[in-house]
């Protein structure tokens, strides 16, 4: 039995009803908070420690165009980028970061 087990999680995935048309709903993914590079580690980090709810939506804006390029033809406002990173951040906030067990208790 090995001392590390390294647990992949599955992505974030997310339609926009009715884009690009209805009936033909495109699946968006975006990475496990695992999988991510440090550079969008770093640019997550940055975010949440910022108070300025323009830097802080750019920045999402950012994250989520890097992953899903054609979301910027399916999103209509802008707060609907803060909804999808919102419900990403929300469904991978208990995320395993990949660390098996054995290794969370030492």
């Amino acid at each position: 039995m090995a001392d590390f087990v390294l647990k992949r999680n599955p992505g974030f995935s997310f339609q926009i009803e009715g884009y690009p048309a209805e009936g033909a709903e495109k699946v968006f993914t975006i990475p496990a908070p695992a999988q991510l590079g440090f550079e969008d580690v770093e640019r997550i980090r940055k975010m949440q420690e910022t108070e300025d709810v323009r830097k802080h939506g750019a920045a999402v804006k950012s994250f989520l165009l890097s992953y899903c390029p054609d979301l910027a033809e399916a999103v209509v406002g802008e707060m609907e980028y803060m909804n999808i990173f919102n419900a990403y951040a929300a469904a991978t906030s208990g995320a395993n970061v990949g660390e098996s067990s054995a290794s969370q208790d030492s």
